[in-house]
């Protein structure tokens, strides 16, 4: 290992120009850790919970449409008499 190592730094100083060589020294590898606050916590919660939400059938709201629909006809056609 220690043979590919070298020969990697020799091929680095001999072909890089310096110009690339003074980028490469220049990057920073930093991992960003999550913020320790209770925000992200308190949103994990609420996706968690949203989940749990129930959602109506599109059948059950057809059905409660045509129910409303009659129940107004219904109640129109009872006070124009």
């Amino acid at each position: 290992m220690e043979f590919v190592t070298g020969v990697d730094e020799a091929l680095y100083e001999t072909l890089l120009p310096v110009a690339h060589r003074k980028q490469v020294a220049d990057i920073n590898f930093v991992t960003y850790r999550p913020r320790a606050g209770g925000r992200s916590k308190e949103f994990a919660a609420f996706k968690r919970s949203f989940i749990y939400l129930p959602c109506p059938e599109p059948e059950a709201l057809s059905r409660k449409n045509a129910e409303q629909e009659e129940e107004e006809e219904a109640v129109e056609g009872g006070e124009e008499e």
